[in-house]
């Protein structure tokens, strides 16, 4: 489903699809071909991807957002999906993954990240511009699965850094995969 407006049947092509068990590109990611009309009519805008996009600094602190399934909510007629932002620290920037680190303290808010994946990680510049720098394959909030390096108190975020660099290394995995061509020759 595709959550613009209201949520619609997925009105594009597949390109790409990886998951873990891949050890080219072991996330859990699917990338489509969309129209463009489709995302103006659903009322976003479509961000063109630079190679300045991609630069992401250690002990720089990002904005990441995204909706947390343990927020989610169904009615009858409708459902509701809260977003968080968190700003947090970059702890580890590589051509293939980003790690964002930061303790709470035990007063602050409980905050939990299951089901964050897919939410944007954002670059905060001057005059409050936003760049995406990366998408979100996976987050840990408070008080969820302590990680060995960890405490109940760390936050913890994963990305995919986001630049049209990454977007050439799925298409060069999708070729050697045997996906058919055309599909690209469109872009």
């Amino acid at each position: 489903m595709l959550a613009l407006r209201q949520h619609t049947p997925l009105p594009g092509r597949l390109i790409y699809i990886s998951k873990p068990e891949n050890v080219d590109f072991p996330y859990d990611v699917a990338v489509f071909l969309l129209d463009e009309q489709t995302i103006r009519t659903g009322g976003k805008e479509p961000i063109e991807l630079t190679h300045q996009n991609c630069v992401v600094v250690e002990n720089k602190r990002y904005l990441a957002a995204g909706y947390p399934g343990a927020l989610r909510s169904e009615g009858s007629k409708s459902s509701k999906h809260p977003i968080y932002h968190i700003v947090t620290t970059a702890i580890l920037a590589s051509d293939r993954k980003l790690i964002f680190r930061d303790e709470l303290s035990q007063s602050e808010e409980l905050m939990r990240f299951g089901g964050i994946s897919g939410g944007a990680i954002f670059d905060v510049g001057e005059n409050d511009k936003y760049s995406i720098v990366g998408i979100i394959f996976e987050g840990r909030g408070q008080h969820e699965e302590v990680e060995a390096r960890g405490s109940d108190t760390d936050i913890w975020i994963y990305g995919l850094p986001v630049c049209t660099t990454w977007f050439d290394h799925l298409l060069e995995l999708a070729i050697a995969s045997g996906s058919s061509l055309d599909l690209y020759r469109s872009q």
